[in-house]
Protein backbone atom coordinates (compact mmCIF):
# COMPACT_ATOMS: atom_id res chain seq x y z
CA UNK A 1 0.00 0.00 0.00
CA UNK A 2 1.61 3.11 -1.19
CA UNK A 3 1.77 5.96 1.75
CA UNK A 4 -0.65 9.03 1.04
CA UNK A 5 1.23 11.56 0.06
CA UNK A 6 1.05 14.78 3.12
CA UNK A 7 -1.69 17.76 1.94
CA UNK A 8 1.04 20.73 0.66
CA UNK A 9 0.74 23.58 2.83
CA UNK A 10 1.16 27.27 1.85
CA UNK A 11 4.46 28.73 2.75
CA UNK A 12 4.19 31.37 5.18
CA UNK A 13 6.25 34.72 3.74
CA UNK A 14 7.03 37.51 7.21
CA UNK A 15 3.56 36.96 8.55
CA UNK A 16 0.33 34.96 8.99
CA UNK A 17 -1.49 38.40 7.83
CA UNK A 18 -1.17 37.57 4.30
CA UNK A 19 -2.94 34.86 4.59
CA UNK A 20 -6.13 36.65 6.24
CA UNK A 21 -5.67 38.94 3.51
CA UNK A 22 -5.61 36.63 0.54
CA UNK A 23 -8.83 35.35 2.68
CA UNK A 24 -10.68 38.57 2.41
CA UNK A 25 -9.82 38.56 -1.58
CA UNK A 26 -13.64 39.13 -3.04
CA UNK A 27 -12.56 40.38 -6.12
CA UNK A 28 -11.63 38.61 -9.45
CA UNK A 29 -8.02 40.20 -11.68
CA UNK A 30 -8.72 42.14 -13.90
CA UNK A 31 -6.17 44.31 -16.16
CA UNK A 32 -8.77 47.63 -15.22
CA UNK A 33 -8.73 48.51 -10.91
CA UNK A 34 -12.31 48.51 -9.63
CA UNK A 35 -13.52 51.77 -8.71
CA UNK A 36 -12.74 53.29 -5.40
CA UNK A 37 -13.89 51.70 -2.50
CA UNK A 38 -16.13 53.65 -0.45
CA UNK A 39 -15.66 53.98 3.49
CA UNK A 40 -17.61 51.38 5.43
CA UNK A 41 -20.78 52.30 7.08
CA UNK A 42 -20.29 54.47 10.02
CA UNK A 43 -17.15 56.43 9.57
CA UNK A 44 -16.47 59.53 9.61
CA UNK A 45 -13.78 60.74 6.90
CA UNK A 46 -12.39 63.29 4.95
CA UNK A 47 -12.03 63.65 1.10
CA UNK A 48 -10.47 65.69 -1.37
CA UNK A 49 -7.18 67.49 -1.83
CA UNK A 50 -7.76 70.62 0.31
CA UNK A 51 -8.22 67.89 3.90
CA UNK A 52 -6.23 67.82 6.09
CA UNK A 53 -5.58 64.81 8.88
CA UNK A 54 -6.19 65.88 12.46
CA UNK A 55 -2.56 64.88 13.35
CA UNK A 56 -1.20 61.23 14.76
CA UNK A 57 -3.70 59.41 16.37
CA UNK A 58 -6.70 60.24 14.36
CA UNK A 59 -10.30 58.80 15.48
CA UNK A 60 -10.12 54.94 15.22
CA UNK A 61 -12.86 54.27 12.40
CA UNK A 62 -12.25 57.16 9.94
CA UNK A 63 -10.66 58.06 7.02
CA UNK A 64 -7.79 60.48 6.37
CA UNK A 65 -6.21 61.99 2.87
CA UNK A 66 -3.73 64.07 1.70
CA UNK A 67 -1.46 65.01 -0.93
CA UNK A 68 2.27 64.71 -1.70
CA UNK A 69 4.73 67.11 -3.46
CA UNK A 70 4.23 66.03 -7.20
CA UNK A 71 0.12 66.03 -6.46
CA UNK A 72 0.17 62.34 -5.68
CA UNK A 73 -3.06 61.76 -3.43
CA UNK A 74 -3.33 59.51 -0.42
CA UNK A 75 -6.07 57.77 1.40
CA UNK A 76 -5.89 55.66 4.58
CA UNK A 77 -8.79 54.21 6.47
CA UNK A 78 -8.26 52.99 10.21
CA UNK A 79 -10.55 50.06 11.88
CA UNK A 80 -12.05 50.68 15.11
CA UNK A 81 -9.32 48.39 16.42
CA UNK A 82 -5.75 48.12 15.24
CA UNK A 83 -3.82 45.25 15.45
CA UNK A 84 -0.80 46.89 14.66
CA UNK A 85 -0.64 45.81 10.80
CA UNK A 86 -0.55 48.24 7.85
CA UNK A 87 -1.80 47.19 4.64
CA UNK A 88 -0.35 49.07 1.24
CA UNK A 89 -2.39 48.89 -1.82
CA UNK A 90 -1.41 48.95 -5.05
CA UNK A 91 -3.87 49.40 -7.54
CA UNK A 92 -4.17 48.53 -10.89
CA UNK A 93 -3.30 49.95 -14.24
CA UNK A 94 -6.72 52.36 -15.38
CA UNK A 95 -7.10 53.98 -12.30
CA UNK A 96 -6.65 57.68 -11.56
CA UNK A 97 -7.79 58.28 -7.52
CA UNK A 98 -6.28 57.10 -4.62
CA UNK A 99 -7.65 54.12 -3.40
CA UNK A 100 -6.37 51.38 -0.74
CA UNK A 101 -8.33 48.74 -1.07
CA UNK A 102 -9.89 46.78 -4.24
CA UNK A 103 -13.16 46.69 -3.81
CA UNK A 104 -16.10 47.77 -0.85
CA UNK A 105 -16.27 43.94 0.27
CA UNK A 106 -12.32 43.58 0.86
CA UNK A 107 -12.50 46.66 2.57
CA UNK A 108 -14.85 46.17 5.00
CA UNK A 109 -13.44 42.67 5.66
CA UNK A 110 -9.64 44.03 6.21
CA UNK A 111 -10.88 46.73 8.57
CA UNK A 112 -12.93 44.48 10.59
CA UNK A 113 -9.86 42.15 11.33
CA UNK A 114 -7.99 44.95 12.55
CA UNK A 115 -5.71 46.35 9.87
CA UNK A 116 -5.24 49.79 8.47
CA UNK A 117 -5.18 50.61 5.04
CA UNK A 118 -3.74 52.94 3.10
CA UNK A 119 -2.83 53.42 -0.94
CA UNK A 120 -2.26 56.58 -3.44
CA UNK A 121 -2.96 57.64 -6.54
CA UNK A 122 0.57 57.52 -8.01
CA UNK A 123 1.46 60.70 -9.70
CA UNK A 124 -1.35 62.55 -11.79
CA UNK A 125 1.15 63.90 -13.80
CA UNK A 126 2.31 60.75 -15.50
CA UNK A 127 0.85 58.11 -17.44
CA UNK A 128 -1.84 55.17 -16.57
CA UNK A 129 1.59 52.81 -16.56
CA UNK A 130 2.62 54.68 -13.81
CA UNK A 131 5.95 52.25 -13.15
CA UNK A 132 8.54 55.48 -12.90
CA UNK A 133 6.80 57.08 -10.11
CA UNK A 134 4.39 54.47 -8.29
CA UNK A 135 6.97 52.81 -5.60
CA UNK A 136 8.36 56.14 -4.79
CA UNK A 137 4.17 57.50 -4.62
CA UNK A 138 3.44 54.35 -2.55
CA UNK A 139 6.41 55.01 -0.14
CA UNK A 140 5.70 58.34 0.13
CA UNK A 141 2.10 57.76 1.18
CA UNK A 142 3.17 55.32 3.55
CA UNK A 143 5.28 57.64 5.04
CA UNK A 144 2.69 60.26 5.35
CA UNK A 145 0.13 58.20 6.95
CA UNK A 146 2.85 56.76 9.53
CA UNK A 147 3.68 60.57 10.64
CA UNK A 148 0.20 62.31 9.92
CA UNK A 149 -2.43 59.59 10.83
CA UNK A 150 -1.25 56.71 13.36
CA UNK A 151 -0.72 57.00 16.88
CA UNK A 152 2.69 54.86 16.22
CA UNK A 153 4.71 53.09 13.84
CA UNK A 154 3.18 49.74 12.47
CA UNK A 155 4.34 46.69 13.84
CA UNK A 156 4.62 45.32 10.30
CA UNK A 157 3.74 46.81 6.80
CA UNK A 158 2.52 44.34 3.94
CA UNK A 159 1.98 45.39 0.42
CA UNK A 160 -0.44 44.07 -2.02
CA UNK A 161 -1.69 44.77 -5.02
CA UNK A 162 -3.16 43.36 -7.95
CA UNK A 163 -2.35 43.43 -11.65
CA UNK A 164 -0.32 46.38 -12.47
CA UNK A 165 -0.49 46.63 -8.81
CA UNK A 166 0.79 43.01 -8.24
CA UNK A 167 4.45 44.81 -10.35
CA UNK A 168 4.52 47.48 -7.80
CA UNK A 169 3.87 45.43 -4.81
CA UNK A 170 6.45 43.36 -6.10
CA UNK A 171 9.03 46.45 -6.50
CA UNK A 172 7.59 47.63 -2.87
CA UNK A 173 9.11 44.24 -1.77
CA UNK A 174 12.55 44.65 -3.88
CA UNK A 175 13.64 48.00 -2.55
CA UNK A 176 11.40 48.17 0.68
CA UNK A 177 14.00 46.53 2.58
CA UNK A 178 13.10 47.43 6.49
CA UNK A 179 10.22 49.37 5.00
CA UNK A 180 7.97 45.90 3.85
CA UNK A 181 7.32 42.92 6.26
CA UNK A 182 5.51 40.81 3.39
CA UNK A 183 4.07 40.85 -0.28
CA UNK A 184 0.79 39.39 -1.54
CA UNK A 185 0.46 39.72 -5.43
CA UNK A 186 -2.88 39.28 -6.97
CA UNK A 187 -2.52 38.54 -10.94
CA UNK A 188 0.65 41.24 -10.69
CA UNK A 189 2.43 41.72 -14.39
CA UNK A 190 5.92 40.63 -12.73
CA UNK A 191 7.30 39.89 -15.43
CA UNK A 192 7.02 43.32 -17.25
CA UNK A 193 4.46 45.11 -19.71
CA UNK A 194 6.03 43.80 -22.70
CA UNK A 195 6.35 40.13 -21.22
CA UNK A 196 2.58 40.60 -20.47
CA UNK A 197 1.69 42.07 -23.92
CA UNK A 198 3.51 39.29 -25.94
CA UNK A 199 1.73 36.63 -24.16
CA UNK A 200 -1.72 38.41 -24.63
CA UNK A 201 -1.53 38.41 -28.18
CA UNK A 202 -0.13 34.89 -28.67
CA UNK A 203 -3.15 34.00 -27.36
CA UNK A 204 -5.34 36.12 -29.58
CA UNK A 205 -3.30 34.99 -32.51
CA UNK A 206 -4.29 31.32 -31.80
CA UNK A 207 -7.52 32.09 -31.06
CA UNK A 208 -7.90 33.63 -34.51
CA UNK A 209 -5.85 31.27 -36.58
CA UNK A 210 -8.11 28.35 -34.70
CA UNK A 211 -11.29 29.29 -34.20
CA UNK A 212 -11.89 32.40 -36.12
CA UNK A 213 -10.61 34.20 -39.10
CA UNK A 214 -6.70 34.15 -39.44
CA UNK A 215 -7.06 37.25 -41.11
CA UNK A 216 -8.17 39.26 -37.99
CA UNK A 217 -6.54 42.46 -37.17
CA UNK A 218 -4.57 42.22 -33.96
CA UNK A 219 -2.34 44.97 -34.26
CA UNK A 220 -2.07 48.72 -34.48
CA UNK A 221 -5.45 49.00 -33.58
CA UNK A 222 -7.85 52.24 -32.23
CA UNK A 223 -10.67 52.24 -30.10
CA UNK A 224 -13.28 50.84 -31.86
CA UNK A 225 -11.03 48.43 -34.17
CA UNK A 226 -10.15 46.91 -30.99
CA UNK A 227 -13.58 46.48 -29.50
CA UNK A 228 -14.77 44.74 -32.56
CA UNK A 229 -11.75 42.42 -32.96
CA UNK A 230 -12.29 41.43 -29.09
CA UNK A 231 -16.08 40.84 -29.84
CA UNK A 232 -15.06 38.47 -32.45
CA UNK A 233 -12.50 37.09 -30.62
CA UNK A 234 -15.04 36.10 -27.98
CA UNK A 235 -17.34 35.01 -30.34
CA UNK A 236 -15.28 32.63 -31.82
CA UNK A 237 -14.32 31.27 -28.87
CA UNK A 238 -18.46 30.99 -27.57
CA UNK A 239 -19.27 29.03 -30.54
CA UNK A 240 -16.18 26.36 -30.07
CA UNK A 241 -17.94 25.14 -27.20
CA UNK A 242 -20.31 23.73 -29.10
CA UNK A 243 -18.46 20.85 -30.28
CA UNK A 244 -15.80 18.72 -29.07
CA UNK A 245 -13.48 20.06 -31.60
CA UNK A 246 -13.77 23.33 -30.81
CA UNK A 247 -13.24 22.58 -27.20
CA UNK A 248 -9.85 21.09 -28.17
CA UNK A 249 -8.72 24.12 -30.20
CA UNK A 250 -10.25 26.46 -27.38
CA UNK A 251 -8.19 24.53 -24.62
CA UNK A 252 -4.74 24.86 -27.17
CA UNK A 253 -5.84 28.64 -27.46
CA UNK A 254 -6.42 29.10 -23.96
CA UNK A 255 -2.88 27.26 -23.12
CA UNK A 256 -1.04 30.61 -24.35
CA UNK A 257 -3.31 32.61 -21.92
CA UNK A 258 -2.66 30.40 -19.00
CA UNK A 259 -5.87 29.38 -18.39
CA UNK A 260 -6.33 26.01 -16.85
CA UNK A 261 -8.19 23.25 -19.11
CA UNK A 262 -10.52 22.11 -16.17
CA UNK A 263 -11.54 25.37 -14.20
CA UNK A 264 -12.01 24.47 -10.82
CA UNK A 265 -15.60 26.05 -10.43
CA UNK A 266 -16.84 22.89 -12.53
CA UNK A 267 -17.40 19.16 -11.20
CA UNK A 268 -14.57 17.53 -10.98
CA UNK A 269 -13.13 15.33 -13.48
CA UNK A 270 -13.64 11.83 -13.69
CA UNK A 271 -10.14 9.77 -12.22
CA UNK A 272 -9.18 7.46 -14.99
CA UNK A 273 -8.83 3.90 -13.99
CA UNK A 274 -6.41 1.36 -15.24
CA UNK A 275 -7.31 -2.15 -15.74
CA UNK A 276 -6.54 -4.20 -13.00
CA UNK A 277 -3.61 -6.92 -13.13
CA UNK A 278 -4.08 -10.17 -13.06
CA UNK A 279 -3.36 -11.72 -9.48
CA UNK A 280 0.07 -14.25 -10.37
CA UNK A 281 -1.00 -17.98 -8.70
CA UNK A 282 1.17 -18.34 -5.89
CA UNK A 283 3.80 -21.10 -6.26
CA UNK A 284 4.32 -23.75 -3.55
CA UNK A 285 7.43 -24.96 -3.10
Amino acid sequence: MRKKRPTPRMPLTATAAAVVLAAGLAASCSANAPAAAPSPPGTSGTSGAASTPRGPGIAPGSQATGTLANGTTWVADLPKSWNGTLVLYSHGYGELTAVDAPNSGTQSAMLAAGYVLAGSSYDPHGSEWALNTAVSDQFGALAAVEASVLPRKPAHVLAFGESMGGMVSALEAQDGRGKISGTLTTCGAVAGGVNLNQYQIDGEYAIAQLLGNPKTQLAGLDFDTGSATAAALNSAAARAQATPAGQARLALAMAFLNVPAWPRATPSRPRRTSPRRKKRPSTTR
